[in-house]
């Protein structure tokens, strides 16, 4: 029994429940929600890399079920999910890693 064909229909629902059923904006909101998540179950800074690698695995691991999943696969469509998912995770872990002003107490 493969768990491949709920995990698609489970992503094409929460994708109908975004506004204009824009799977970017799911995209952006899950990437987030991965890095933030990563660093407290991972006890990892947010400036560490771990937390932004699982988000690199997640996204990949995503992609690569959408490529065995359906029938049809498209480059352009694959490197908008990659930028949309990677983007905010990658300039906020930036930001705290190589700005230390952000993050200095008092």
């Amino acid at each position: 029994m493969s768990l491949l064909p709920y995990y698609l229909a489970t992503i094409d629902w929460i994708v109908t429940l975004a506004p204009r059923g824009s799977d970017k904006i799911v995209h952006t909101y899950v990437g987030l929600a991965i890095w933030l998540g990563a660093a407290v179950v991972l006890r990892r800074p947010l400036g560490g890399r771990l937390p932004l690698l699982m988000v690199i695995v997640a996204e990949l691991a995503n992609e690569t079920a959408d490529y065995w999943g359906r029938a049809h696969w498209q480059w352009h469509d694959t490197q908008g999910d990659l930028i949309a998912t990677l983007f905010w995770p990658f300039v906020l872990f930036a930001a705290i890693r190589w700005l230390p002003w952000l993050t200095r107490r008092g």
